[in-house]
């Protein structure tokens, strides 16, 4: 099950968040100032089956671990669908 995690941090080290969450095999889904995501500047994904939960837990963690000093994290479970423009697919099976 496709899992987007949301950021944000107070520190300027999203670039060092993603290689990070990369090292966890999470991709960058939105990076800061590529458009408004609402509350949250950056957003991973990853096909991964666990409870949102304990994602976001785990991840406020290592990025506070890290000295990135994250301010909040939110996971959620989402479902992969098609574009409506084109019919690709938004997420490989």
């Amino acid at each position: 099950m496709w899992t987007v995690v949301q950021f944000e941090l107070r520190s300027p080290g999203y670039r060092t968040a993603f290689d990070l969450l990369a090292g966890a095999g999470f991709v960058p889904h939105r990076r800061p100032g590529a458009g408004s995501g609402g509350p949250f500047s950056a957003a991973v994904v990853r096909d991964l089956f666990q409870d949102p939960a304990v994602v976001s837990r785990a991840i406020f963690e290592a990025l506070d671990e890290a000295g990135l000093s994250p301010v909040a994290v939110a996971a959620s479970h989402v479902h992969a669908g098609r574009d409506t423009r084109g019919g690709a697919a938004l997420a490989p099976p």
